[in-house]
């Protein structure tokens, strides 16, 4: 177990963002767009790990923030939590910048994953028996494609572990694809495995070292019957609250398929997360590193005012009804520049962004 307590004897475990701070943090970029979770002001747009060398800088946090983004989502088991680490720096007062509040922004991490140095299960056996199963995180039988596991006790020392590099609680944990433990168990053996990491979660929010829980990358399971699996362990009481997948303009020739049931009816998973009060994040809008992207003139006059071609896909991303949050990497201080200015801008119609989907999607 992680220490709980700092050398000062602060309880620092439990630092999580709060609604008057958030909200304090709101009235600062009036001409922002801010979004609620459970009474937090959350930027429409939100920070993400990349995977790319040398992103995480503090720097790079300290500028989103004075550019009006208040939402992180980092990922531990990259680059050996290089990201946890930078914003845990950025958290603490230093000689180049100010602190950046702690209950002004919502920290988002996730966990399922190894880390990156005993992913590779073929050249990694030994190391994945000393370090997890001889000391009982998991059994060989939880581990799918060499890699992920939900088991509790995983679970568990995966939380302490980004708690104790952020040096601070976590609003918002996600569990991270859990349909890939679809590769070795049957349907029914994977909910009693969510039902146990969700028991899990739920002791870790009682003890106030996260806020929420949630899944990324749902695909190929029922929203509906996660939140059930949640009632059953936590009552109507849990705290199940969110989910993230990826959403990309450039994707929308395959539409929004209407996979989820909910209340007997067919939606998307947009109109399916609305409907069960899920918070939503969407990542992958921005594709860098592309040629420009094919949007004629009146793509652009209906999503707004902006100049560039990403611009414009995280525009109409965060628009898209049912969003809470868009998610971009940002590591060039021009990336970062040209993404929060998006955050400015009104947030597209519904009715403009909807045209961009197939009828039957839209519908």
């Amino acid at each position: 177990m992680v220490s709980t307590r700092e050398p000062n004897g602060s309880n620092w475990r439990h630092g999580q963002a709060t609604s008057r701070g958030t909200r304090a943090f709101e009235a600062r970029f009036k001409q922002g767009v801010f979004g609620d979770l459970e009474g937090l002001a959350a930027s429409s747009i939100g920070w993400s790990t990349s995977r790319r060398d040398g992103a995480d800088s503090v720097h790079s946090m300290h500028c989103v923030v004075r550019n009006g983004v208040n939402v992180f989502d980092l990922v531990p088991y990259c680059r050996n939590g290089g990201a946890e680490k930078a914003l845990a720096e950025a958290l603490s007062p230093s000689d180049d910048a100010p602190a950046v509040a702690r209950e002004e922004i919502i920290v988002m991490s996730r966990a399922g994953f190894l880390d990156e140095d005993v992913g590779d299960f073929g050249p990694h056996t030994q190391l994945i028996e000393d370090r997890y199963i001889s000391r009982g995180t998991f059994a060989w039988e939880d581990l799918a494609q060499g890699n992920h596991t939900i088991a509790p006790a995983f679970l568990r020392r995966a939380i302490e572990t980004s708690v104790r590099r952020l040096r601070t609680g976590i609003d918002v944990l996600f569990v991270a694809s859990p349909a890939i433990q679809l590769s070795i168990v049957d349907l029914p053996t994977l909910e009693d495995r969510l039902r146990r990491a969700f028991e899990t979660l739920e002791e870790c929010v009682s003890e106030r070292i996260i806020g929420r829980y949630g899944v990324v990358n749902p695909a190929g399971l029922q929203l509906a019957r996660l939140m059930e699996l949640a009632r059953e362990v936590g009552g109507n009481s849990h705290h199940f609250r969110a989910v993230q997948f990826p959403l990309s303009l450039h994707a929308t020739t395959l539409g929004v398929p209407r996979e989820q049931v909910v209340h007997g009816h067919a939606m998307n998973i947009l109109d399916a997360a609305r409907e069960l009060g899920l918070w939503v994040c969407v990542s992958g809008a921005i594709r860098r590193g592309d040629a420009e992207y094919d949007m004629d003139p009146e793509v652009r006059g209906r999503l707004g005012v902006l100049v560039t071609d990403a611009q414009l896909a995280l525009q109409w991303a965060r628009s898209m009804p049912g969003v809470g949050v868009a998610l971009c990497g940002m590591r060039r201080l021009a990336h970062i520049e040209e993404n929060c200015a998006v955050a400015a801008v009104p947030l597209a119609d519904a009715e403009s962004v909807l045209a961009f989907l197939p009828d039957e999607a839209a519908s």
